[in-house]
């Protein structure tokens, strides 16, 4: 499902059940995690001079065959 359509689903919900309160709670946490902001994706540290010099003497010698 998209999550318009999550969202239309949520509404509808709400509106057949207003008045029962376990409802309305289990809608409130759906349209948060629906909602819910992207996460920052976990950046590598950056690569050290070593590291740089040893990739690349591997990926030459990879290339040599």
């Amino acid at each position: 499902m998209t999550t318009a359509e999550i969202m239309a689903l949520v509404s509808r919900v709400r509106r057949e059940m207003p008045r029962n309160k376990l409802v309305m709670q289990l809608c409130d946490q759906c349209e948060r995690l629906v909602v819910a902001p992207p996460r920052a994706p976990v950046r590598k540290p950056p690569l050290s001079r070593a590291e740089i010099q040893r990739n690349y003497r591997l990926r030459k010698k990879a290339a040599k065959g």
